[in-house]
């Protein structure tokens, strides 16, 4: 669709298109951050904690997972981005980005592996992926112009918040039900119920903040399954 509006020069629905996947990206991104970045204990716990790998190994796993998943939103963004600058005919841009990208992922890396040891590795690949995204920003907004960044700004402070509610609610029951301890089973049910808690929440949050893109969500969701059904 962006390739279609700038060989046709329609910079309108361009801007629009590009602004509707970035607040859609942004209504599915960020709750799962927030949500890996909570359960990475026992999420880990339940799928490694067995045999050789003992709760040092899991801990350790654990850590690295929240920092990865601090670069979840950046890493998905700037695919759009890069989506953005090929339609445009540029390939270039992103290729430099991403080398200075690159280059902050290894100063990164020397500056936080040794307090944070491997975390600090994890960590930089998610600093070095806010900085591609932050080259691919500013490097757009000179080629485009108005990217309508004031709809996008205010749609991912509203998931920003639904997505703190529902990390509070599913913190909240990790810490009443024990977090990590029980059985097996117990672990899987409260990792279960944590994520369709979070969801439900997140979800009603969303309709109290009155987020257009739920809207959006469950029409692409039932056009799918439409499809689905035909075929």
């Amino acid at each position: 669709s962006l390739s279609e509006y700038v060989a046709k020069k329609e910079w309108g629905p361009f801007q629009d298109s590009l602004s509707f996947a970035l607040r859609i990206v942004n209504f599915v991104i960020i709750p799962s951050m927030f949500g890996l970045i909570i359960l990475a204990d026992p999420i880990i716990n339940i799928l490694f904690s067995r045999g050789e790998f003992g709760a040092e190994a899991a801990a350790g796993t654990s850590i690295a997972l929240f920092f990865y998943a601090l670069g979840l939103v950046p890493v998905a963004i700037s695919r759009i981005f890069v989506s953005v600058f090929y339609s445009l005919k540029d390939t270039r841009t992103p290729v430099f980005i991403a080398f200075i990208a690159f280059i902050a992922n290894i100063i990164f890396s020397l500056l936080l592996m040794g307090p944070l040891g491997h975390g600090g590795l994890a960590l930089a690949t998610s600093l070095s992926a806010a900085v591609n995204l932050i080259g691919l920003a500013i490097m757009l907004k000179i080629k485009v112009k108005r990217l309508g960044s004031g709809g996008i700004l205010s749609s991912a402070l509203k998931s920003l918040i639904a997505s703190a509610v529902m990390g509070g609610v599913v913190y909240a029951m990790l810490i009443f039900f024990g977090g990590e301890t029980g059985n097996f089973i117990g672990r899987v049910a409260l990792v279960s119920g944590s994520i369709l808690v979070g969801f439900v929440t997140y979800i009603a949050s969303a309709r109290v903040l009155k987020c257009n893109e739920l809207q959006v969500v469950k029409e692409l969701i039932l056009e799918k399954k439409r499809r689905t059904g035909k075929k």
